[in-house]
């Protein structure tokens, strides 16, 4: 999906403010889809100029807050979106693109790198675990699923990089300097 209608989606839930926006999106859809607040707030005033999220400034602390809504015409559009024609993008990833050319390498480095890209997916795994209570108090059944895919995801992520890191020792033996 694209930035749009993660928003419209997020809108649909309840308003919120661009900084709100931007909370909500990196404690859920930031694990696997990005979104900066450079990308955020150009898409809100466009969606509003569009008719399809309203504005209502309200003072708080001496500071005007812009909150957003979804407008019908929004949520038909979110909706329309989120039904239609998925496009699944071509699957890459730098740590496989690197190990294809591993030959130019080095042995040690290319363990290096290949434990490397462990560190990165055991962060990520354990980012994603810490929320865990809050999915289970206020997510819905399929926030949860997605939840659970990301956890599993990512175990297989794991064991399949330590299996490879296991034959890029075995493969370079004594070559390992």
């Amino acid at each position: 999906m694209d930035i749009r209608n993660i928003i419209l989606g997020l809108l649909e839930s309840l308003p919120m403010t661009g900084y709100e926006l931007k909370q909500a999106f990196d404690n859920s859809l930031g694990y696997f889809s990005g979104a900066s607040f450079g990308s955020i707030y150009p898409t809100l005033a466009k969606l509003e100029k569009e008719g399809l999220a309203s504005v209502k400034v309200e003072p708080r602390e001496g500071r005007q807050r812009k909150v957003y809504s979804i407008t019908q015409a929004g949520r038909k559009e979110y909706r329309d979106a989120l039904g239609g024609e998925m496009t699944i993008p071509p699957f890459r990833n730098e740590f496989l693109t690197r190990l294809f050319f591993f030959s130019s390498l080095k042995p040690k480095r290319q363990e290096e790198m290949a434990q490397q890209y462990i560190a990165y997916l055991e962060e990520k795994q354990a980012s994603l675990k810490s929320i865990a209570p809050l999915v289970e108090a206020h997510a819905d059944a399929y926030q949860k699923m997605c939840y659970r895919f990301g956890i599993r995801l990512l175990k297989q992520y794991i064991e399949t990089s330590r299996k490879t890191l296991k034959e890029l020792k075995e493969h370079n033996g004594s070559r390992s300097i």
